[in-house]
């Protein structure tokens, strides 16, 4: 018998076949656990939805023509698991792979700047959340019924159905979150966004924590117009708004301190300190490169005038978003791209809060981009 496994080809008694595979770049996935899973989303409620707990397929009848459109920060076992699911309700899916993503790569202090901000609209670069226009494109073009694209934000207006697969590893996908209840997370959001929207007018908020932040901000009426995405009667739910987003109005008065070590998509960072004055951001302190980069960004903007903004300069508070799912827990090996940082643990989980200080780029797709 010719052993030729160690040219990655042929069969060999002292190498198992996942090895085997292994090295012909190729792998072997059980799905067997994750379609309970993967069924659950295939006939939950479908609402162009991106929060755990929110997600939904059931909108998906036999015929239907599905792109499952991920990048290679996935673990292939969850696109393949829903995939299966939706064959089994009948629909013919396709799975697109692009080439794009290091999921072993570990997290640095600037990743989180060097996915999210940007100098040009977000059809020239999408952030890391949004989904590609050209895969947008090509679902339009080959007639797909619906697209499963995405890791997170507000999902585009189109023609055919959207949602989003933001589950990264068989670890995200198995967890108690994804199924969770859906009657009682909305009841949670309610309770959580009536004192908000409700009985919030003309009222304020003071928000503290133990690590040093301090800040507070008045709900002015003209928030209240129902103009502002996820700020109205029909909250962004799973991800709450806390304060408004833009435009911002002149009076904006938000001002305090915010302390933190982590952000969406980084390596964790020494202590960084933001001062607040008017609603803007005015000075940032500390975070080692982190800090430093977003110095450089507050310097470099502090002369332009945006559109959705009462003065020059980026940075205005806007969001605190309340996470409102209780059963997402931290992934294991939180350093590499592949646990989706620490918004899988963080933003995404009740009841904490995420600051939003961001680029010009907003929303998904928003007008304020074209300028």
């Amino acid at each position: 018998m010719c052993d030729t496994a160690d040219d990655g080809v042929g069969i060999s008694n002292s190498v198992s076949k996942e090895e085997q595979l292994k090295r012909v770049g190729l792998s072997s996935a059980d799905l067997s656990e994750l379609m309970p899973f993967a069924r659950q989303l295939a006939n939950a409620r479908e609402n162009r939805d991106s929060h755990i707990g929110f997600v939904g397929y059931n909108k998906t009848v036999p015929g239907n023509k599905v792109l499952i459109a991920v990048d290679r920060e996935y673990d292939q076992a969850v696109p393949n698991a829903v995939a299966a699911a939706l064959r089994e309700k009948g629909a013919h899916v396709d799975i697109l792979i692009a080439d794009m993503g290091d999921p072993d790569r570990e997290f640095d202090y600037l990743d989180e700047v060097e996915v999210i901000m940007r100098r040009e609209p977000w059809d020239k670069n999408p952030r890391r959340w949004e989904g590609m226009p050209y895969i947008e494109d090509f679902a339009l073009q080959r007639g797909y019924d619906l697209l499963i694209h995405g890791k997170g934000g507000p999902i585009p207006k189109t023609d055919f159905r959207y949602e989003q697969i933001p589950w990264l590893r068989p670890e995200h996908f198995l967890q108690r979150s994804t199924t969770y209840p859906l009657d009682l997370h909305l009841l949670i959001n309610k309770k959580t966004w009536d004192p908000i929207w409700e009985y919030g007018r003309g009222g304020r908020a003071r928000l503290t924590d133990a690590e040093g932040t301090d800040i507070s901000w008045t709900y002015w009426d003209e928030y209240y117009d129902g103009t502002r995405y996820g700020f109205s009667s029909t909250p962004r739910n799973g991800h709450l708004f806390g304060h408004p987003v833009p435009p911002i109005i002149a009076k904006e008065d938000a001002a305090g301190v915010v302390t933190g070590t982590t952000s969406h998509f980084s390596r964790a960072f020494p202590q960084v300190k933001v001062e607040l004055e008017g609603g803007q951001l005015v000075k940032v302190t500390g975070g080692a490169a982190y800090g430093d980069a977003w110095r450089d960004l507050l310097e470099e903007s502090k002369r332009t005038q945006y559109p959705c903004f009462p003065r020059p300069g980026l940075f205005y508070l806007w969001e605190v978003a309340i996470g409102t799912n209780p059963k997402i827990l931290r992934p294991s090996h939180i350093e590499l791209h592949s646990s989706g940082g620490f918004e899988m643990g963080g933003r995404k989980r009740n009841p904490v809060r995420a600051f939003a200080y961001p680029s010009a780029i907003l929303d998904v797709h928003d007008y304020h981009q074209k300028w």
